[in-house]
């Protein structure tokens, strides 16, 4: 019985991103097997029900059922049902925590559990926790800690030979490269993800990554392309979780946004109406997403914003943003923080007695370009000093 549960377990494991449905199907089997025993009789259940986090938050169907999963894999845990997955249980807790938007320090998984996990040849844990961790640490402008992530994902993709690794050190100098606007380094990097890595639901998150540096580059007829091979990659995969198709449908909104832009500064009035309605349409899904991956948050609310401000409404752009700054400010992502306040900045520049989140313009401005200085963020202060 027990070397089924551990075939079962290694199975769905094996599936958790190549065949989602098939994921699905195999860990509420192995649920049902283990809900019918005495789970502290099993020695890794803590894991078994860790990974059923992996269905509801990371499938983006309940963050609240993945909570409750969680807190039944740690009571176990507790009481010592983790033998040897100790990693995956850890790693499985930090990536819920992580898409939720809870990114206390708390949720970290130590250094030492990591090494751990790779002596015992726990790969894809490790590589998907370093990975994780990257990513927190550069939407929170810690780009030095990010770097470190970055290395380390290479040192285990050359040490142990192992692709995952490999695919996540790509995705995450790309992510790097994008949030520092270094758009050279950040498309080498994405021709190398998509490049290597051959399963099509994370060759979304290379492309709608792609079609967001090329709408800041501003070329929207390239990001449009680049998004119609996103969207065909998308109905081929058949399903995706959020965490991939967040990058396809804020990359969208990005794009509709800047096309209205583009359409009201050329006194295009024949396309406004489409256009305002893509972007009322991207803004829906952009916002469905993003409410199952914490990091796409900020952006899409700065975004709308900026889409609100172009329809002539500051009352509801300074919502948005307000929103947005209380985002920033909870999940500690100071570049975000930064562009945020830029924009206030130049949508109050006539406006002496509105605020953004108890700043005036001049506030908004002085404390972006300090985020911009303390981060070396030179194309944001380009856009905000000489608005570039």
């Amino acid at each position: 019985e027990l070397e089924l549960f551990d075939v079962m377990f290694k199975r769905a494991i094996a599936q958790s991103s190549s065949a989602p449905t098939a994921f699905l199907v195999d860990c509420m089997a192995l649920l049902r097997r283990l809900r019918a025993v005495d789970p502290y009789t099993v020695p890794e259940s803590a894991a078994m029900y860790a990974g059923v986090v992996a269905i509801f938050s990371y499938g983006g169907l309940s963050f609240s059922l993945g909570a409750r999963f969680l807190g039944m894999a740690h009571e176990l845990a507790a009481g010592g049902a983790v033998d040897e997955r100790v990693l995956y249980y850890r790693t499985l807790g930090y990536f819920h925590h992580i898409l939720v938007g809870d990114w206390s320090d708390e949720h970290e998984v130590e250094d030492a559990v990591v090494e751990q996990g790779l002596r015992e040849g726990r790969f894809w844990e490790a590589s998907t926790c370093v990975n994780l961790q990257g990513v927190k640490r550069v939407y929170q402008g810690d780009f030095g800690r990010a770097r470190e992530s970055i290395r380390r994902l290479a040192e285990i993709a050359d040490v142990y030979q192992h692709d995952h690794a490999a695919s996540a050190q790509h995705a995450l100098s790309a992510y790097l490269a994008v949030e520092r606007r270094e758009f050279d380094a950040a498309l080498r990097a994405l021709e190398l993800y998509y490049d290597e890595h051959a399963e099509p639901v994370f060759n979304l998150l290379a492309l709608g990554t792609r079609a967001k540096v090329e709408t800041l580059l501003g070329d929207l007829e390239a990001a449009r392309a680049t998004l119609e091979r996103a969207e065909k990659v998308l109905e081929e995969a058949g399903r995706a979780a959020p965490y991939q198709t967040s990058s396809v449908r804020s990359a969208r909104y990005f794009v509709e946004v800047a096309g209205l832009e583009d359409a009201l500064r050329r006194g295009d009035d024949s396309s406004l109406a489409s256009r305002r309605k893509a972007a009322q349409q991207a803004r829906k899904a952009a916002f469905a997403t993003a409410e199952k991956v914490a990091f796409r948050r900020p952006e899409a609310l700065r975004i709308a914003g900026w889409e609100a401000l172009l329809e002539g409404d500051l009352d509801r752009a300074l919502g948005w943003w307000e929103r947005a700054v209380v985002c920033c400010e909870g999940l500690g992502t100071r570049p975000e923080l930064g562009r945020t306040l830029a924009e206030g900045a130049r949508a109050l520049a006539e406006e002496p007695d509105r605020l953004l989140a108890g700043r005036d313009a001049d506030a908004c401005r002085r404390e972006a370009l300090a985020i911009f200085d303390e981060l070396d963020l030179a194309f944001d202060r380009k856009v905000l000093v000489e608005g570039a």
